[in-house]
Parts: C-alpha cells; structure tokens; sequence
C-alpha cells in the first residue's frame, strides 16, 4: 500500500491503480490552502516534487430572496446570502444561463 502525505502533516493511504496512478481520499478536514502532496512506497521515503493540491472552501447557500418573481421580461434583482463566495471565481447559473453578479458584502 502506498502513502500520500498533505503538506507535511496528513498521511492518507492510497490504492496503487495501475503503476501510473494513485488513488486516495483527501481528508475532510483540510483548511483552505494550497499544499505540496508527496507519495511514497513504503510509508517513510517520500518524494519530494512539491506538486501543488487546491483545497478550498465549500459554498454554502443559505438564503435567496426573493423565491420567486413575475416572468415580465424586465430584469430583476436576486441577492442569495451564503458562505464560501469567492469574488473572482463566482459564477451564477440560472435556467442554463451565465448570470451577470456582483458580491456586495463579506464577512
């Protein structure tokens, strides 16, 4: 069985796949950062490449007000209040479409 480590601290085991490919869960409870992931065969000698893992925080919606609306043709304002919004990455789909938004609070 082979191991993964997380920046240094998280060891998770990995199923080797092929010779090529490793597969592992990534722990729940991983702050949002990027971190080095090192592999090794028998638990102690591990790589040290620095291949670079994303974490980041799950959305999370709380609300959306209002719920509902008249099809009239004219826009509308929609404000959905949540957790997790990332002002340069945030996209809204709506009925299969790109929605222009813009994030006008932080906590």
């Amino acid at each position: 069985m082979c191991t993964v480590i997380f920046g240094g601290d998280n060891k998770v085991s990995a199923e080797a796949v092929s010779s090529t490919i490793l597969r592992f869960g990534v722990p729940s409870a991983l702050n949002p950062v990027n971190f080095s992931v090192e592999v090794s065969n028998n638990g102690q000698d591990f790589s040290a490449n620095g291949v670079q893992f994303s974490a980041a925080q799950r959305v999370k919606l709380l609300s959306l007000e209002p719920t509902r609306m008249y099809a009239t043709g004219v826009a509308a304002s929609v404000t959905i209040s949540g957790m997790g919004f990332k002002a340069s990455a945030l996209r809204i789909v709506l009925g299969g479409n790109d929605q222009p938004c813009d994030v006008v609070g932080r906590e």
